[in-house]
């Protein structure tokens, strides 16, 4: 590489790691802002986070990355280098296509949103929320457009998340999570099988509870040393390689601590095992969310609902609880079986999370089309909760506010968890194919092999590959739907006799 080149490339990397440190310390504001902040900061912590907004924003547009990506030769570059400069290309041009004040002012609405949507849940209230959420859709709308104008804004907005894949693959793998799960979740309604659906589903102390989270995140190899572990009314994780921060919530079931813990345990691990020495460059960011849900997924359910973690876990669990008197076996079917007539969205099992996640497909995606208005959410919600599950929600709280994900602008996030469970499944089978059966990989007290794998074919390449690419890698093949619903229909259809 000539010395003008490399000159070049050094300043443009420079540029990028101010970008990225900005960036994450407002996340890291963020996470306080919901962890720890006290109320009374509210007003002032939505300035000081437009403002971190406005200061990575003018790092990320400047006209000095315009000129060094013009001026770095890639042909001079190794592989690695041009995948930094390919992934900085892409987020300036993301970056500059959208009006500064629209981020702006998505982020402060964004902040001014959190208290009224608590109101509107507490008291039963959907006006008390839909003016934020009104404005939320228009910005997210005006946000697609600019990014796109050509392009349906729903597509758009989905491709934030799943970034360098298509719309039709991203549809084509949802409708055929649907298409197979709808069947059979039918066949199990006429199934006469009893399953113990209590085992692990008592509530208890919520310091217990938490204690037990940290037990579990004990045994799947979380490195407290650079990640640490909280509560808070909807569970989130925000992190890089040094700092991981994964909130759980502990005021409901124990089931619903374990599974939500193993869950936001999957997105800590893939920040821990990002290249700490590549911090700040693309090669030591996550490749996305898609990726990011696909490793949740995998330790959530693959791991922690296998038959065999429970052989493993339970002694400890019973340990800490020791008025849980049920054998492995029955643990294994409390944390499994299928809550046919749940609306709530955390309270499902692994089987109907897809079919909750379907429903919010389908009306954010009319939602930002303009098909449906904001005022239409409530009943619309309601009509598509009985279609799919055969019962109404009797709170706003229980229907359309139950997430988190539109207050905090996340809207065309929520196929990536289906998306995700698809790609864990294909990671799992890639997985077994070298390693041998997971089951056997946790009776060997081997869990940590499963970590060490994903952080070799996975964590450690950070963006270097495409979203495309680094699955062909590990899979061999594109991704697809089939590895899921395969490995469903046949873990349903033994615990239900099918």
């Amino acid at each position: 590489m000539t010395d003008s080149n490399k000159e070049a490339y050094e300043m443009l990397i420079d540029r990028y790691r101010r970008f990225v440190s900005i960036h994450d310390a407002n996340g890291v504001l963020l996470w306080d802002e919901y962890v720890t902040m006290p109320e009374g900061g509210r007003a002032v912590r939505s300035q000081q986070r437009a403002t971190l907004e406005t200061l990575a924003q003018k790092q990320i547009t400047d006209s000095e990355i315009e000129e060094l990506l013009d001026t770095v030769d890639e042909d001079q570059l190794t592989d690695a280098e041009a995948a930094n400069v390919r992934e900085i290309r892409r987020e300036y041009e993301q970056a500059t296509g959208v009006p500064t004040s629209i981020k702006e002012d998505l982020s402060e609405l964004t902040s001014e949103a959190h208290p009224a949507w608590n109101e509107a849940k507490n008291t039963d209230d959907f006006s008390v929320f839909a003016p934020y959420l009104r404005k939320i859709v228009e910005k997210k709308r005006d946000y697609a457009i600019a990014v796109d104008p050509d392009t349906d804004p729903y597509e758009t907005l989905v491709g934030e998340f799943v970034p360098q894949l298509d719309f039709d693959t991203v549809e084509r793998t949802i409708l055929g999570v649907k298409n197979e799960l709808l069947p059979l979740l039918e066949e199990i309604h006429r199934s006469d099988v009893s399953l113990n659906t209590n085992a692990v589903h008592g509530d208890y102390d919520e310091k217990e509870q938490f204690a037990a989270g940290r037990d579990l995140l004990d045994l799947i190899g979380f490195d407290w040393d650079r990640g640490r572990l909280d509560t808070f009314d909807q569970p989130g994780t925000f992190g890089f390689p040094s700092d991981a921060r994964v909130c759980t919530w502990t005021d409901r079931s124990l089931y619903q601590t374990l599974y939500t813990t193993a869950h936001e345990a999957g997105h800590g691990l893939y920040a821990q095992g990002l290249p700490e020495e590549k911090y700040g460059t693309p090669l030591g960011q996550d490749r996305g969310t898609l990726v990011h849900e696909s490793q949740a997924a995998l330790w959530e359910n693959r791991v922690f609902a296998h038959r065999t973690f429970w052989d493993t876990f339970l002694p400890t669990l019973k340990e800490r609880f020791p008025d849980i008197d049920a054998p492995a076996q029955e643990a294994y079917e409390s944390v499994n079986y299928v809550r046919e007539r749940n609306p709530v969205w955390v309270e499902a099992d692994e089987l109907t999370g897809q079919i909750h996640v379907l429903l919010r497909f389908e009306i954010e995606r009319d939602l930002i089309n303009g098909n449906i208005n904001v005022e239409e959410v409530p009943a619309v919600w309601n009509e598509k909760t009985e279609e799919y599950f055969g019962v109404r929600p009797d709170t706003v709280a229980k229907g359309c506010l139950q997430d988190i994900h539109w207050v905090q602008g996340n809207i065309g996030y929520f196929p990536t968890y289906t998306l995700g469970n698809a790609l864990a499944a294909q990671f799992t089978a890639a997985l077994e194919r070298e390693l041998g059966d997971i089951g056997d990989l946790i009776r060997d007290d081997e869990i940590d092999r499963i970590l060490e794998w994903t952080q070799e074919h996975i964590h450690r390449h950070g963006r270097r590959y495409t979203t495309p690419t680094l699955i062909r890698r590990v899979t061999g093949e594109s991704l697809s739907a089939d590895d899921f619903i395969d490995y469903t229909t046949r873990k349903y259809s033994k615990l239900y006799d099918l």
